[in-house]
Parts: structure tokens; sequence; C-alpha cells
């Protein structure tokens, strides 16, 4: 069967992307005090782009405006000292299920959030204190094998653009593997080979690649597309087969 091509191309054939985010981040307001973490760059960023809001709370259940909690001992706990840990865990469960159907290749989300913090939640004793951990959602998402970044990394399309080589050289690898039995997925994969091929001979991942060499990049990042032995060595594996 034909390979299908994770991204969609727009009309001037731009790469396209299913992005899920927090619905606070795009002006919803459905944060607990109810207002919103409204962002102007990242509406910026996410132009051209197939947004896919999300609000596990509000899908959990819950009010807005409603009483603030964070996750304590594994349990999420309003201020007053309830547990919301149901409310939560439901609207994460629907949430994910909102991002499976969309097919989403991306998730960004609100930072620090009991739901949506990727990197860091608050530790429980409502007194401001940060620790590491993820959200509910966040966790749910991740150990689900989406992609999911903090919305305070996410500051330019380098981010975006390496995630969708990234992708590209993953499907490519996994064409590599599929040609012992099937002969025909090498090219299948030729049109993406091109693409990162065009990229690893430009410009773009040069800049990349001194942004990651500079420590501008996400830690968590996924980046093995900026390796010069592993991309050279993938090229060298097609051409070695009369496919590059």
């Amino acid at each position: 069967m034909p390979r299908r091509r994770r991204y969609d191309e727009g009309q001037d054939g731009e790469q396209v992307m299913k992005i899920a985010v927090s619905a606070c981040l795009l002006g919803e307001n459905c944060k607990y005090n109810g207002g919103n973490n409204l962002s102007g760059e990242l509406a910026r960023l996410l132009e051209g782009h197939t947004v896919i809001p999300v609000c596990p709370e509000v899908l959990g259940g819950l009010p807005v405006p409603r009483v603030p909690a964070e996750i304590v001992d594994g349990t999420v706990m309003n201020r007053e000292g309830t547990s919301v840990d149901a409310a939560f865990r439901r609207g994460a469960e629907k949430a994910l299920e909102t991002v499976k159907s969309a097919r989403a290749d991306l998730i960004i989300l609100q930072p620090r959030s009991p739901s949506c913090g990727v990197k860091q939640v608050y530790d429980g004793t409502f007194s401001g204190t940060l620790i590491p951990g993820q959200g509910v959602f966040a966790e749910l998402a991740s150990r689900s094998g989406f992609r999911v970044a903090d919305a305070e990394d996410v500051l330019s399309d380098r981010i975006l653009r390496i995630m969708y080589y990234e992708g590209i050289m993953d499907r490519i690898r996994e064409a590599a593997e599929q040609a012992e039995t099937d002969p025909e997925a090498l090219s299948q994969a030729l049109p993406e080979l091109r693409e990162l091929e065009a990229y690893y001979s430009g410009s773009e991942w040069k800049e990349d690649f001194a942004a990651d060499e500079a420590g501008l990049l996400p830690e968590g990042l996924k980046r093995g597309v900026l390796s010069q032995d592993g991309v050279w060595n993938l090229l060298e594996r097609f051409r070695e087969t009369g496919q590059g």
C-alpha cells in the first residue's frame, strides 16, 4: 500500500501540521479564574497550520471559574481540600480522544498546569512552588506516543521544523527496514528522502544545528535529524541501493 504522509500540504505545498493546543493559549476563557492565557506570539506561529483547541478540565466537567487545583501526592486536589482527580482524569481521557481523532502531529500545552504542565507543576502546597513533573493530560498524551511541547519552548518555526524533519527521518528509517521484505518501500519513501536531503544540504539545517550546539533548543526535543552522521548514513544507505 502507498505510504501515507503524516503531514498535509497547503495550497502552495507548504508544510501543514495538525497541532492540538491548550484552549486558554488560544484566548478561550477556560482558566480556573475565568480568564485565558492568550499568546499572540504562539498564534502567529500557528498560522497556516490546523489547530485543535483542547481544555481537559472543561472536558472533565469542571466549571469556569473554579477553585484552583494542584497535584498532591499523585491526586489532584483543589485549594479547599476537595479531590477533583476524577474530573481531571476524565477530561484528560476525553482530550486524548480528541487529539487521536484529529491525528495531531504535535500538542502544545500551557506551562505548569495540573492538566497541561509539560516540564513542571506546582507542588501541591498552593504556595507557588514549582517541582519537576507533568500534568495529568500532558503525562497521558506523552505515554500515548504524542509529541508534547511546553508553550514557552515553542518560540519559533525552528521547533516545528525540526519535529517535521524528525518525522520524515523516522519514516525513512522504517522504509529501509521494511525494504528487506517489501522492495517497494524504498521507492515509496523517495519523495521524503529528497525532502530530507534538501534540508540537510541547505541553510536551515545549518541554522538548526548551530542553535542546538548553542543550547537554544528545548532539552526534551527529539533531534536525531541534527546529527550529521545520522542523516549522512541514512542517505548513503539509500544511495547504495540505487534509490538515492
